[in-house]
């Protein structure tokens, strides 16, 4: 209460309503305002009907103040309205009030984080009410009238900040909101789009996608772009790269006539890399193919017709070259067997076997005969008219290549009769010889009783592991050849048989050298070969060849020197190699000098003889009698016809002993061997089974063949061709040579053996033979088909016709060929010499089914009119091709001119150069540009227009070194420009090179020192070694800067 104002109350009664009015006074002042009437009332003392005098808490006719008197006032309040904002709530005090009183209120938000309090309002009416704010409270007097208090919210936005973990290979991470670059540490609102750009050194990409330390944050990828809405909190990203090794293009330089199909057209260095070439015209053939890396040539491997190369570190460029076809034809002869080699040569090259040649090449030929034959007569050719020269009379001779096949006839004959005949009986070789022949046959399956005439050459092939020794042979004890081997496992000798029996030795021959000396004397019970007594020699190995005479046997080899003065097991001893070598070990001075010694004993030798049983249906080559025991022992075993050997039943000694386990036979080459001789006599019992007989009839088309048997374990067998056999159980195979000028291929030829066909595999055909045939004999045939020619008017003026599929085929191929005709000129009918009808496929080629005959195409034309069409094009226009309705390419034009038939329709197809858009395409007055199509109906002009396209200008701005040591060059779209104007909105590449030596000053070029801008803004840009700095060119000027880094010399020089 305040002290000035004392309060009363005015009671009173109208009317059975009764109200009391609380009102204040002021000291020593007091107001009252009542009614006359209610006076008067109230002094009566009278109560209104239904009125309770209790309940008005004052007695009736009571005033506040004794001896005054005061009217009453009516007591108004008025409504207070509250409109509520969606996400807050106002509360009042009261829902009225009287005027004058003070009304507070209260407004509370529900969701603080996002809004806050715009607008507070009180008003009455159109007029606002003052309001008062203390500590979240507001308070305002209320007015005479209804009041409305409203408010308004408004959005809180929150902004939060980006952290990136990188490591070192990613360069930066850029962000960007509505395409404006986020500076470092600059907060991002809650809910907008962010872009991020990563940039990497070169060759390293992100290692999966970027991570977050928010588990619901996801990230959209478009190109290299990444994008996510900003959560409300701060982000980190973590980026994690990798490297990837750069991949490389591989490029073809196309060529006319051949494809090349790659495996891959990009690949990483390292890589394997195949690729193969399609000739598709006929009349090339494959000349020259390159892999290019640069000006480099990259080595490539050819296997099967695929090529492969390992892909080198940079972009690979295949050439292929072409070459016309060369036609050749066949070289063959036929020889008696005492013409033992005939050898053309062409170009001082020696040829192969059935060569193919050039016409018009010179040859030369060359006849080797055996000895005490002579040729009979001279050779003979096939083709009459071609000239044969003597070179050497009986030997050498020379001819020129006709342009058809050649045949060469050849005839011997005997010199003189043979008078003497002798034989080798003994033959042995050292250790390091694995193999040898005499005269091409192998010394294990050799006939000992075979004779030469004296004078024969005799030549010994042995295999031997290297050349560390050289090899000589010795004849009946005196050296006939010392020379070196002629490959490294392969060692050639020979020698004259003489008037007498030969025994043959191959013995090692020992080097001479610096190193140690050997002195050695023979005696009378031994022989030693493979040096001479007081030779140095250039090995520390010393390898002999020592062969006992007739009684005795080597027993001990060993050498005496100042350090060995006696035999010492293991240290100076010689070791026994087999076959009569021994060899030192090397524990002594290599330059010292040895003395050698041979201790002999008396030989003591049993000898065993090997019989067959079946004698009659075998043929048993080499010595069954007076064989050394404990020796090997090989034979050559074969079947009398009908018989074959299939293998060993068993072999017995004479006291029954059973050596089988000793012997081995191979079907292959018929070879018995037995691996150690019994000291008694053996008997063989052999596999024998009866074959059938096989006759082929060769027919006119087959010079010869082979025939031999497939066994179970995949033995191939050769057969006698004079009469060969079919083995039970085995599969038959026979490889035909066709005779001289058949064009066919073998797989185009069918076998039938006793009617049945053969099957066709690697140029030879099999038949299954039973286990028990039912035949007495099997026959086969060969049926021959045979090519006819096609040919054609190749110097046609009206037509061209191109890509003929075959020159010759088999009846019932099908040729095709594109045909079209020349300008001025019409093609009316196509059809074969024989009248056989030619067809137009979908395909725009020619077919024709050939027939069992040569044949022609016959090509009927018409000449028509035909007009000029002038062409007209500004420098914008790069190339014009115009094609007809066959989709055939027409001719290039000649002085801007093309000449084409009447009533052609053709379509048109404009390049432009870069930088230039197409504007018009005039046929005439015609507008051609949206179909490109006309019809030629007369003499007209085609005129093509274009507009080049906005450019602006690239500078460069080199920071550091002068700009004569930097090379810039400037790309529009892979197009260099020299001035320097690039198109807008084309990628444009600026390449950077240091020159010279100056290069070795500055750290290799990266991203980081370049900066790209347009006016005032950035150009996002990419670099890498190849393409240097790329980005698209905006629509204004672009300003490179270029600032190399000096390298850091410090450490260097300290």
């Amino acid at each position: 209460m305040i002290d000035n104002d004392y309060p009363f109350f005015i009671v009173a009664h109208i009317e059975g309503f009764s109200f009391v009015r609380r009102g204040f006074m002021k000291k020593h002042r007091i107001v009252l305002v009542a009614l006359a009437s209610l006076l008067t009332l109230a002094s009566c003392n009278e109560e209104t009907p239904g009125s309770d005098s209790t309940d008005s808490g004052v007695s009736t006719g009571e005033v506040s103040s004794p001896g005054n008197t005061e009217s009453s006032e009516t007591e108004v309040t008025y409504n207070i309205a509250v409109n509520n904002p969606t996400g807050a709530t106002i509360t009042t005090n009261v829902n009225e009030a009287k005027a004058g009183d003070t009304v507070t209120f209260t407004i509370a938000i529900a969701d603080t984080y996002h809004k806050a309090l715009g607008e507070v309002k009180v008003t009455k009416g159109n007029e606002d009410i003052a309001y008062e704010l203390n500590d979240g409270t507001y308070s305002f007097t209320m007015p005479k009238g209804d009041v409305a208090i409203q408010a308004t919210l408004i959005d809180v936005n929150h902004s939060f900040g980006i952290t990136v973990n990188k490591d070192s290979h990613i360069t930066s991470a850029t962000f960007r909101i509505d395409g404006v670059i986020l500076q470092d540490g600059e907060k991002v609102l809650a809910g907008k789009k962010v872009e991020m750009i990563v940039s990497m050194e070169e060759n390293y990409f992100l290692d999966g996608e970027p991570t977050t330390s928010l588990s619901g944050l996801t990230f959209e990828k478009s190109g290299d772009t990444y994008s996510f809405t900003m959560p409300e909190e701060d982000v980190t990203i973590t980026l994690k790269s990798k490297y990837v090794a750069p991949s490389h293009s591989i490029s073809v330089n196309p060529v006319e006539g051949a494809t090349v199909n790659l495996n891959q057209t990009t690949t990483k260095a390292g890589e394997t890399v195949t690729f193969t070439i399609a000739i598709t015209d006929q009349e090339k053939e494959l000349g020259e193919v390159k892999v290019l890396f640069g000006t480099t040539e990259i080595k490539y491997a050819l296997n099967d017709g695929v090529y492969t190369f390992t892909m080198p570190e940079g972009d690979v460029t295949i050439n292929v070259t072409l070459k016309n076809v060369i036609h050749t034809y066949s070289l063959s002869y036929t020889k008696d067997e005492h013409i033992t080699a005939v050898t053309f040569e062409v170009d001082g090259t020696t040829l192969g076997e059935n060569p193919q040649i050039e016409a018009g090449k010179s040859i030369t030929m060359t006849l080797t005969l055996l000895d005490g034959y002579e040729l009979d007569g001279v050779p003979t050719l096939s083709v009459a008219g071609t000239t044969l020269t003597t070179i050497t009379e009986g030997t050498s001779y020379s001819f020129t290549m006709p342009a058809e096949n050649l045949t060469v006839t050849l005839i011997s004959k005997a010199k003189a009769p043979v008078s003497t005949e002798y034989k080798i009986t003994t033959f042995e070789y050292c250790s390091f010889v694995t193999k040898a022949t005499i005269n091409g046959v192998d010394s294990t399956s050799f006939d000992f009783n075979q004779k030469f005439e004296a004078g024969t050459k005799v030549t010994i092939v042995a295999t031997i592991p290297s050349k560390a020794y050289d090899y000589y042979i010795v004849l009946n004890g005196e050296v006939q050849e010392n020379k070196l081997p002629n490959s490294n496992t392969t060692y050639t000798g020979s020698f004259v048989m003489p008037s007498s029996d030969a025994t043959v030795f191959i013995v090692p021959v020992n080097k001479k050298g610096s190193k140690f000396k050997v002195n050695f004397e023979n005696s009378e019970s031994y022989t030693i070969y493979g040096a001479t007594s007081g030779q140095k020699c250039n090995s520390s190995t010393l390898a002999l060849f020592i062969m006992p005479k007739e009684g005795y046997a080597i027993g001990k080899v060993y050498f005496t020197n100042s350090t060995y003065t006696s035999y010492v097991e293991g240290k100076n001893n010689f070791v026994d190699k087999g076959h009569n070598t021994y060899t030192s070990v090397k524990y002594y001075n290599e330059t010292a000098t040895i003395t050698l010694h041979v201790e002999t004993k008396a030989a003591t030798t049993v000898f065993s003889n090997v019989t067959f049983a079946d004698q009659d249906k075998i043929q048993v080559t080499g010595q069954t009698q007076n064989l050394v025991a404990g020796n090997k022992v090989t034979l050559l075993v074969k079947g009398q016809t009908p018989y074959y050997v299939k293998g060993i039943k068993s072999i017995k000694g004479s006291d029954g002993t059973d050596y089988t386990a000793n012997g081995t036979f191979d079907i292959y080459d018929g070879s018995l061997v037995i691996d150690s001789l019994p000291d008694q006599d053996i008997v063989v019992t052999l596999d024998i089974d009866e074959g059938i007989p096989v006759e082929v009839e060769k027919g006119d088309y087959i010079e010869s063949y082979t025939v031999t048997n497939i066994t179970s374990d995949n033995k191939e067998v050769p057969q006698d061709a004079a009469s060969p056999l079919a083995y039970k159980g085995a599969t038959l195979k026979i490889v035909p040579t066709l005779s001289s000028g058949v064009t066919t291929s073998k797989s185009d030829i069918t076998a039938y053996c006793n009617g049945e066909k053969m099957v066709y595999s690697s140029g030879g055909f099999t038949f299954a033979i039973p286990e028990s045939p039912a035949v007495e004999k099997y026959t086969i045939t060969f049926l021959v088909p045979t090519k006819h020619t096609i040919g054609f008017d190749a110097e046609a003026k009206e037509y061209s016709l191109t890509s003929l599929s075959a020159s010759s085929a088999f009846a019932g191929e099908d040729i095709s060929f594109y045909l079209k005709a020349n300008v001025g000129y019409k093609i009316e009918t196509v059809k074969l010499s024989n009248g056989g009808e030619v067809t137009k496929g979908d395909d725009g080629k020619y077919h024709f089914s050939m027939p069992d005959e040569d044949v022609s195409v016959v090509v009927k034309t018409i000449a028509v009119t035909t007009y000029t069409i002038t062409l007209e094009k500004d420098e914008g226009v790069a190339s014009l091709m115009f094609t007809d309705e066959s989709g055939d390419t027409v001719l290039p034009p000649e002085n801007g001119k093309i000449v084409i038939n009447e009533g052609t329709k053709l379509t048109l197809k404009v390049t432009t150069n870069n930088g230039y858009d197409l504007t018009k395409v005039l046929f005439g007055e015609t507008d051609i540009t949206s179909d490109m199509e006309f019809t030629v109906t007369m003499n007209q002009t085609l005129k093509v227009t274009t507009t080049e396209q906005a450019k602006a200008k690239v500078n460069v701005v080199i920071t550091g070194p002068s700009e004569t040591e930097v090379t810039v060059n400037v790309f529009d779209n892979n197009n260099t420009r020299s001035d320097s104007t690039c198109y807008i909105g084309h990628t444009v590449n600026v390449k950077f090179y240091l020159k010279g030596t100056i290069s070795k000053n500055y750290e290799t070029i990266v991203k980081s020192q370049f900066k790209v801008t347009s006016g005032k803004n950035d150009v996002l840009f990419t670099y890498d070694i190849t393409n240097g700095v790329s980005f698209t060119m905006p629509d204004g000027e672009v300003t490179i800067t270029f600032t190399p880094v000096l390298k850091d010399t410090t450490s260097s020089s300290n």
